[in-house]
């Protein structure tokens, strides 16, 4: 499952992409990528120094104290959780500094969430609560906004609008249960996926790596050798 950042090398778009026979609602030029979006991935992980990841845990019933030892261990800043199966929407302090933010409905299906850090949730300035799929938490730090954005089972409409929404001076990561395996072969994606990858890409993640290149993301856990 990636975990996407944006990247400053601009992508080349591929010709049957969904960036060309798709654009993107509210973009701004012919590629369907918003302009701004220039920052390398490694430049930009060793600036603001932060670990970010996902991870679909299931449930959080019985498992919150678990998810923050992992945490501190792995030393994580963000983690967005899927299937966090809890009822309604609400924060909570989970333990070891970490605190919860979760989305859910009423029938306790579904549902998402991102943790936090002691070191980062002072610095939490809102929490947009889309539905039990879509959660957004944007962060102050320095000079600059960062969005962590938090989604389940993504539909292309509503994940590019979500990315729309955010402004030029501001950053993003994406953690999502996407459902797919991006696979070792790069196959014309090289400025999205580094090889790093594992098994044989499958079905579901072609509009993933057209995603990220229209969009000029990159799926971060291909940049490093696990």
């Amino acid at each position: 499952m990636p975990d996407v950042v944006r990247n400053m090398n601009p992508p080349r778009a591929s010709p049957v992409s969904d960036s060309h026979q798709n654009p993107p609602t509210g973009m701004i030029n012919g590629r369907g990528v918003p302009q701004g979006l220039r920052l390398r991935p490694a430049k930009l992980v060793k600036e603001w120094k932060i670990r970010a990841g996902t991870w679909n845990v299931g449930t959080l019933t019985g498992r919150l104290r678990a998810i923050a030892d992992v945490m501190e261990r792995r030393r994580i800043d963000f983690l967005c959780v899927q299937e966090t199966r809890w009822k309604g929407s609400g924060t909570r302090e989970i333990g070891n500094g970490y605190k919860l933010y979760y989305s859910g409905s009423r029938e306790g299906r579904n549902g998402v969430g991102i943790i936090v850090s002691n070191n980062w949730k002072e610095k939490v300035v809102e929490v947009k609560r889309v539905n039990d799929r879509l959660l957004k938490i944007p962060i102050i730090t320095g000079d600059k906004v960062v969005n962590i954005r938090q989604e389940k089972e993504l539909f292309r409409q509503e994940f590019e609008d979500a990315i729309s929404t955010v402004r030029e001076e501001e950053k993003l990561i994406i953690g999502a249960d996407m459902n797919g395996r991006v696979g070792k072969r790069r196959d014309g994606y090289e400025e999205v996926h580094r090889g790093h990858g594992f098994g044989i890409r499958n079905e579901d993640v072609d509009y993933i790596l057209a995603m990220a290149e229209s969009f000029e993301l990159a799926c971060m856990n291909t940049w490093f050798q696990k």
